[in-house]
């Protein structure tokens, strides 16, 4: 019996602590993944990712998240590479600014891309493929509009640093759901 009413009186506590300040989360969103190529112009490929995380408070918060591609990026001279963002995931440390209305907040972490390139040939056929990882620190800024006391709308910008001379940002939107 007391066990019954110590679990019962933990999870009424979890509920009465939620707020956008501390607590767990979860969402979903999409991300355009905007390629910076020095050899040559690739348009954007974009994604759907889904995420979690805690917060402890403003300071201290855990997110991770996983995401994979929805649809490719092409060059935009001759269609002769088209890059595609199998899938990706990220753990980032959320601190946060946060009032009533809105918050600011960086995301600083890790992230492991997965993709493809491909190269095709003047008739259209296939002339190659290659599996690209990506992974590295990864870094942001996004600020969030407070729907509700449970729903939240965000914007973020991301970035990867360069690798093989591509600079690859990230620009998302996502709606989470805090329990």
């Amino acid at each position: 019996m007391k066990l019954l009413l110590a679990v019962v009186m933990s999870l009424f506590s979890v509920c009465v602590m939620a707020d956008n300040a501390r607590g767990f989360y979860v969402g979903v969103g999409m991300a355009e993944f905007m390629y910076d190529d020095e050899v040559i112009d690739v348009g954007n490929a974009r994604t759907a990712e889904i995420l979690g995380g805690y917060k402890h408070n403003a300071a201290l918060g855990l997110e991770i998240r996983y995401g994979t591609g929805v649809s490719e990026a092409n060059s935009e001279d001759d269609d002769s590479l088209e890059r595609e963002i199998d899938s990706y995931y990220a753990v980032y440390y959320k601190p946060e600014l946060i009032n009533d209305e809105a918050k600011l907040y960086l995301l600083l972490g890790y992230m492991d891309v997965d993709a493809s390139e491909t190269l095709f040939a003047q008739d259209g056929s296939e002339v190659s493929q290659l599996d690209i990882s990506e992974s590295g620190a990864s870094y942001g800024i996004g600020i969030g509009f407070i729907l509700n006391q449970r729903f939240n709308f965000n914007i973020e910008y991301r970035t990867l640093p360069e690798q093989n001379d591509v600079e690859t940002e990230i620009v998302s939107a996502n709606f989470d759901y805090r329990f």
